[in-house]
Parts: C-alpha cells; structure tokens; sequence
C-alpha cells in the first residue's frame, strides 16, 4: 500500500502521556491498527497537522509521521500540501 492511501486510512489521532512524562502520538488507522507518529515529545500538541508531502525531518524509516507537523496552525510554507488537521485525543 502507498503512502497516500495509507493517509486516506487515518480516522484520527490519539495521544498517551508515558510513565517519563514524554508524549506519544499515534495515528487510528480505519482498520483498528495503530502507528507511532512522534515516539516521545516533552511536549503535549494539541493538534496534528497532515501533508501530501513529507514535511517532518525528525521522524525516520519509513514511518507515517513524516508526512504529519504537531503546531496548532497550517505550516504557511506548506499550506498548498496541507490535506486535514486531526484534534489529539488523549487517552489518559
């Protein structure tokens, strides 16, 4: 499956605060599955920014989270990539 197909299948995107205080965002795939997007941040984002293109340089491999920016506004650089913002849900 392409990476495209693969961001159409996203249906939201979820937050878990871990045992160091760090921060781990998933993204909720239509079939159930999970995929880490940012494996621990210090800080809590609020939302989540999806693109067409790869716009994160941070995330290595071939993960999903190369194609998502945690800010609360569009990237103005990247605004013509933007495809959907995504509220973090927290789950605890």
């Amino acid at each position: 499956m392409d990476e495209m197909t693969e961001l159409e299948n996203i249906v939201g995107v979820e937050g878990v605060v871990l045992e160091n205080g760090k921060t781990r965002i998933s993204a909720v795939m239509t079939s159930g599955e999970k995929e880490v997007l940012l494996k621990g941040s210090k800080r809590k984002p609020e939302l989540a920014q999806m693109y067409s293109k790869e716009v994160n340089g941070n995330v290595w491999g071939e993960s999903l989270g190369k194609h998502f920016l945690f800010a609360k506004t569009v990237d103005s650089w990247e605004r013509e990539n933007h495809l959907k913002t995504f509220k973090v849900d927290y789950l605890n």
